[in-house]
């Protein structure tokens, strides 16, 4: 599991994501917490994203894992993909 320096590094990607990629497209979005992940030898957001769409939306992540989850939610809910994430991610890491 990530710790609190790292999750503040993460909230901060949240709140200012431009600082960090050129767009909040999905696919920068994605490789850029695949590569935070890759960087801390620790996939425990990515699931932790997962899990919570499971349990808490019965949202399942299928062959295309945590990325469709966010985007099933952000059809449910009316909300761009980033939007989505932001939600989930702040939810997980708090």
């Amino acid at each position: 599991m990530i710790n609190e320096i790292q999750k503040e590094k993460l909230r901060h990607f949240l709140a200012y994501p431009k600082m960090f990629v050129s767009d909040t497209e999905k696919w920068q979005i994605i490789s850029f917490i695949h590569g935070f992940e890759f960087a801390l030898d620790d996939n425990s957001i990515t699931e932790s994203i997962s899990d919570f769409f499971q349990k808490t939306h019965n949202i399942f992540g299928s062959n295309s894992g945590w990325p469709y989850q966010v985007e099933q939610f952000a059809d449910k809910n009316s909300i761009g993909w980033f939007e989505s994430f932001k939600i989930v991610t702040e939810h997980v890491i708090n």
